[in-house]
């Protein structure tokens, strides 16, 4: 996934999956930006295995300098096969 950002003013990123549940699967904690095509991207690679017949929501954070996260966006998706 490519993860697109508004601004990029962070010196890490967090992204979570969580399943329509709310339960978390899976937490990727130091992303960090890239450039792609003039915008700022966190791209974003999920095991295939994780992935059931479900709704899933990407949210994702930004790490402060004191280590706190805030919630920048969050990215919903349906996996259906």
């Amino acid at each position: 996934f490519q993860l697109g950002l508004l601004s990029d003013e962070y010196q890490s990123y967090r992204a979570e999956l969580l399943s329509s549940d709310r339960a978390v699967v899976l937490t990727r904690e130091g992303l960090k930006s890239e450039s792609a095509g003039g915008n700022r991207i966190i791209n974003l690679t999920l095991p295939a295995t994780l992935l059931k017949r479900d709704d899933y929501r990407v949210r994702l954070s930004g790490r402060r300098a004191e280590s706190s996260y805030e919630d920048l966006s969050s990215y919903v998706f349906r996996v259906v096969e």
